[in-house]
Formats: C-alpha cells, structure tokens, sequence
C-alpha cells in the first residue's frame, strides 16, 4: 500500500517538474507584447505567455464591476406621505421594492463577487439612512450583517449610525 503511494507521489512530482519546466515564467508573462516576441525563446513558450496574458487581460475585461444603485433609489419616508387610507392597512408597495431591491443587490453580488464590498457598503448606508423607511433599513442591516458572514467581506461597523429601533426590527426579522 505504502508503495502505491510512493510510486503515486512520484508520478505527481514529476508531471508537476513536467509543467513548470514548459510554463512561462512571471516575467514573461508580465511582458508586453513586442517584449515576449523580441525575446530569444521558442515559439511554444511565445504562443504560452502570448495566449495567458491574453487570458488575463480578457477576465479583467469581462469581470468589470457593474455600478450599484444609489441610495435614493430606496423608499423614503417622504414616498409613503401620500398613501390611501386602503393602502394605510397593508404593506405599501414602495416597501415592498424597497425589499425587493435589496434582494437583488444580494443576488447580483452572489453572481459577481467583485461588488460584494460595494453592496455591503450600499447596504449599511441605507441601515443608516434617516430618510429610507424604517423596515427597509432593517432588511438592509440585516443583510449586512448576514452577508458579511457569508461572503468574508469585512467593512468597518464600528462606526456605523444605526439607530435602535432599526436594530431592534432587524432581530426579529427571520
């Protein structure tokens, strides 16, 4: 048993020198262009450093971070002033896009990583917010706090300007 595992290790460790030994190295890589083709090397590591640095530039290309909202796109006091006396006695529907916003700041950050701190940030600012109505500040907290757990993104609390009432309806949100 102990042999397989020998002759396994082996194996790796040499398909391991295998490709380092054919991989461009860094500097290579961090070449420009005219840089790579006037060095004196083969036309395989040309082709290799030419097609990763051609890779990298195209990630960063299609990874550009999407802007996010603005806070005044979230319900503010000022918008539930004018609401019928039916509408008094249910969820009024701008809170109701209030939190469907949030829901899709979340997803959109859960499909592209690079705005999870942007969001995070949106998030806490409308949970400080005294113009944003008061249950959507608390969905915002709530899914600050909740979020920064779940995608490790850290953003400074300690100074944060979220009054209790807005903690205390948070807690009890599922």
């Amino acid at each position: 048993m102990k042999k397989r595992y020998f002759i396994l290790l082996v194996a790796v460790l040499a398909l391991g020198a295998f490709y380092l030994k054919n991989t461009p190295s860094s500097e290579e890589i961090s070449a420009s262009d005219s840089e790579v083709i006037n060095r004196p090397q083969s036309t395989k590591q040309h082709l290799v450093a030419k097609t990763i640095k051609q890779t990298a530039v195209s990630a960063v290309q299609s990874t550009s971070v999407p802007e996010l909202p603005s806070l005044d796109e979230f319900p503010t006091l000022a918008d539930l002033q004018d609401l019928s006396e039916d509408e008094v006695h249910h969820t009024p529907e701008a809170v109701i896009n209030g939190g469907r916003l949030v829901g899709q700041l979340i997803d959109r950050a859960e499909k592209n990583p690079p705005l999870r701190e942007k969001t995070l940030q949106l998030l806490k600012s409308c949970a400080e917010s005294d113009e944003v109505v008061t249950a959507v500040r608390a969905v915002c907290w709530k899914n600050t706090v909740s979020q920064m757990k779940n995608w490790r993104v850290f953003i400074p609390l300690s100074d944060m300007k979220v009054p209790a009432n807005v903690l205390e309806l948070s807690s009890q949100l599922p």
